[in-house]
């Protein structure tokens, strides 16, 4: 999948940086109009995703996960980088 590999294939790593941690009751739970937007970059060493909330967070690790493909010497991820965002508030 990946032309070029990290020196340690194992090494490479999947880095979630979610800016809305919540906090307090209910303040997990999503929200009508929350930004579930996502930023994923996956390269030879390694994945980065990036959300402004949890629920963005979990939509780009669903992503991240349908993207995974069996190989020979494991499991691989191609090289992509996706920016996504529900069509209107409340449609993801």
């Amino acid at each position: 999948m990946l032309g070029a590999r990290p020196a340690d294939a194992s090494r490479a790593t999947l880095r979630v940086e979610c800016a809305g941690v919540p906090s307090g009751p209910g303040a997990a739970d999503p929200s009508l109009g929350e930004d579930e937007s996502y930023q994923l970059d996956v390269a030879p060493e390694g994945a980065r995703l990036q959300a402004a909330t949890v629920a963005g967070a979990l939509h780009g690790l669903a992503t991240f996960a349908q993207l995974v493909v069996p190989g020979a010497e494991g499991f691989h991820v191609p090289a992509i980088h996706i920016e996504d965002r529900p069509a209107s508030p409340g449609a993801a």
